[in-house]
């Protein structure tokens, strides 16, 4: 707030009368100020705003009594502060700070001055009555308010006197900085700090007049970029605008500034009208016809020398000999931090950071990627650079080749880059990057790549000296027998892995766990792997061009050590690590590979492992060309011995017990070792866990009808064969009739023991 009642007071205090001045000449007092508010289009709340304009409207009047004017034909001149201000009348008005005022003499040797309607308070829209009143020379306010002045001048005089010698043995010496070039045509050296601040303006508000020139941030031919250097209290603007040299006086600047502490031939250190130190810097490119213009604001005059010796940069003769460039990053890390000011330790987390290249470096070192050569694919590491609010990322790399092959390869891939020693820079000067290139041991270079678009050039050269000091001897050893294969095989396939696997898949094939490359792919397709725990099974897939595949019938049986065992032109299964459903031709048997035999030649149409047991399928053609129909089916133990055969062989759910379906609807209940347990007219066989029993449906000769019937697992009959369905229904067994619009409930613990409760009887509907 305390700013716009500053503004308010100096648009009020300002009020001069001017052009043909009608007014008595002499010196005036301020006698009463009237502001009047137009909150008619204000949105704010009513309570805040009235108690701030109240207390803008207190401010002022309270700073008036320290103010007297002087008044004459062609101006009104204003004494305040140890200054003296004055402004010229034109046609009975006077613009003060944009806002036009009407002079109207009063009576009583008095001037009243009226704002036009306009925002001079602040924010607010305002109407401004001031009313002078002349005063005798021998007035003793007047003489007072004088004398202070006089005091005031002499005392800003003094100060400025000696500022001016104290900032002539303030020492600009040269700094490391980095070259900005905000336009074409214009550079700037800048501190490290500052240039790490600059941020361009491109949203709010920025409107200033320096003279002629109107630097207005929407504009499309002006740039500004702010600065800030907290440390030392320093902030500005850097400023590129059109307009003619004539447009900027800088003599003309200073001279309505409150005092001048040193000037040179383009730029000065001064203090503005409201008493703020300042420094300030202008280049004019008389081609482009643009201006460059440096402006800070200080706190104290070293800190404005601080400025001023950066400002005065873009000019090329000031710019030293101190500039950071690529080249320093050869310089060992005292060397660096000496002559950028800055420590290393205090910019990086080097812990944090080389934890990270830990983890990337053993991220990339898993098995099989180890093995794979990752090509233009590289990990990361997010770094915390200091001038950065989120943390960036820097690429890193394995290589098993020596860092002298990798930087000779590099540098033809970047005939511009620039080497120096382990490291290649590449870019456009202040813009650069580079790749820096660490023997790692086990045979390993490390490659680590820090773009230009990470931080700023300084902390990027920085950064070097945290990379080198990383500890190769903590990174993952490799053993000796697997270096040869380190980054040998195509990125282009691979299956991820665990490190503990024994067999990887790559694009070259299958490889052992230290990379050696066991069962190749073939030219014409690859090989999709199973690991079986003493053999290895590959099934081709065909290679049609244009990245189309099929599978092929075929089987091929590998060892651990990758020799092939045996081919199969068709492969169904492997079952048990030794069992094969194989065949030839159309025809599948049962193959041995523990004594590599054929244990039932290629015979059936289908076999299938089913939980624990194989069942095979004659199958004759259906109703079309792709559909066939099981015509018989067979129980094979796992030596080859057909065990049963059926029209139908089911595995019963919920038992360890399968139900074949015979010739002549006789259907039969067995274990898995073959053995009948019982024989039944019928053509369904299920299973009831409540009961341990089993529901058999039976085929009426001679008839649709079908009637089920409850038997044990011995064959006996515990209901007999007269219902149409049944359900388990909590503790009941409900049977349905055959037409299934009646039922009968038994107590289901009576039916599990039936041999106790003959004969059964039904119960009531529960």
């Amino acid at each position: 707030m305390k700013k716009y009642v500053t503004i308010a007071m100096v648009v009020l205090l300002l009020t001069g009368c001017d052009g043909e001045n009608n007014s008595e000449a002499g010196d005036y007092l301020i006698e009463d100020v009237q502001i009047k508010f137009d909150n008619s289009h204000d949105q704010d709340d009513s309570s805040d705003r009235d108690g701030f304009q109240k207390q803008m409207v207190a401010s002022l009047k309270n700073s008036l009594d320290d103010v007297y004017f002087s008044v004459t034909a062609k101006e009104i001149a204003w004494y305040m502060d140890g200054r003296k201000t004055s402004s010229k009348v034109q046609g009975g008005r006077v613009e003060l700070n944009d806002v036009w005022y009407n002079i109207k003499p009063g009576r009583n040797h008095t001037i009243t001055l009226v704002s036009d309607k306009t925002w001079a308070c602040g924010f607010y829209s305002c109407e401004i009555t001031s009313t002078l009143k002349k005063a005798d020379t021998a007035s003793p306010k007047l003489v007072e308010l004088k004398q202070n002045f006089a005091q005031q001048v002499k005392a800003w005089q003094v100060q400025l006197d000696h500022e001016r010698e104290e900032f002539k043995q303030i020492p600009m010496a040269d700094f490391a900085g980095l070259l900005f070039s905000p336009s074409g045509g214009f550079d700037i050296k800048l501190p490290l700090k500052v240039e790490a601040s600059l941020n361009r303006r491109e949203s709010g508000i920025y409107l200033r007049r320096m003279n002629r020139l109107v630097i207005d941030k929407d504009d499309k031919h002006t740039l500004i970029y702010s600065f800030a250097d907290p440390s030392l209290g320093i902030q500005g603007d850097l400023m590129v605008v059109n307009g003619k040299r004539e447009d900027f006086s800088l003599v003309t600047w200073l001279s309505e500034e409150r005092g001048v502490v040193f000037q040179s031939a383009n730029g000065a250190v001064y203090y503005n009208q409201s008493g703020a130190l300042e420094s300030l810097y202008v280049q004019y490119d008389d081609v482009a016809k643009r201006y460059f213009i440096g402006l800070s604001h200080t706190k104290s005059l070293n800190d404005a020398a601080t400025a001023f010796s950066f400002l005065r940069t873009m000019d090329w003769r000031y710019r030293g000999n101190n500039l950071i460039s690529m080249a320093d990053i050869i310089l060992p890390q005292a060397e660096l931090e000496k002559k950028y000011q800055a420590k290393v330790s205090e910019l990086f987390d080097i812990v944090e950071i080389h934890q990270a290249i830990r983890q990337a470096v053993e991220n990339n070192l898993e098995k099989p990627l180890r093995f794979v050569d990752p090509g233009s694919s590289m990990g990361r590491v997010a770094i915390k650079f200091s001038s950065q609010d989120f943390k960036r990322d820097i690429d890193i790399a394995l290589f098993a080749k020596p860092v002298a092959e990798l930087m000779s390869e590099a540098q033809r891939e970047h005939p511009e880059g620039k080497q120096f020693g382990d490291i290649l820079v590449y870019g456009d000067t202040g813009e650069e990057g580079y790749d820096y290139y660490r023997d790692a041991g086990n045979g390993l270079t490390l490659k680590f790549t820090v773009p230009n678009e990470v931080s700023n050039l300084a902390e990027r050269i920085l950064l070097i000296s945290v990379l080198r000091q990383l500890d190769t001897t903590t990174l993952l050893k490799i053993p000796a027998e697997e270096r040869k294969n380190l980054f040998k095989y195509s990125i282009k396939r691979y299956v991820p892995g665990e490190p503990t696997d024994r067999f990887f898949v790559i694009n070259e094939g299958l490889i052992d766990s230290r990379g050696n490359l066991l069962i190749p792919n073939p030219t014409d397709g690859y090989f999709e792997f199973s690991e079986h725990q003493s053999f290895i099974v590959a099934r081709k897939w065909q290679d049609h061009g244009d990245f189309s595949y099929s599978q092929t019938p075929d089987g091929f049986i590998f060892d651990e050590r990758g020799k092939l065992l045996l081919h199969m032109p068709v492969f169904e299964d492997l079952i048990d690590n030794r069992l094969m459903v194989a065949g030839e031709g159309d025809n599948l048997g049962l193959y041995d590979l523990s004594r590599l035999r054929w244990l039932v030649k290629p015979t059936w149409d289908e076999l299938q492992w089913q939980d624990g047991i194989f069942i095979a399928n004659d199958l004759t053609p259906g109703k079309d060309k792709y559909a066939r129909n099981v015509e018989r089916q067979y129980l094979i133990d796992v030596e080859g011995k057909v065990l049963a055969t059926g029209k139908r062989i089911d595995i019963i759910k919920d038992s360890d017990k399968l139900m074949v379906v015979g010739e002549k609807q006789q259907v039969s209940l067995i274990n898995r070792q073959g053995r009948v347990l019982f024989n039944h007219p019928g053509s369904q066989l299920s299973y009831l866990p409540e009961i341990d029993g089993y529901a058999i449906m039976v085929s009426q000769p001679d008839s649709n009808e079908r009637h089920l019937g409850i038997f044990s697992e011995q064959g006996e009959i515990i209901l007999p064969p007269k219902y149409g369905d049944y359900d388990v229904q909590g503790d009941y067994l409900k049977m349905w009739a055959p037409d299934l619009r009646h039922c009968t409930f038994f107590d289901l613990r009576q039916v599990k023991d039936w041999r106790n409760h003959q004969p059964l009887q039904q119960v009531p509907e529960p």
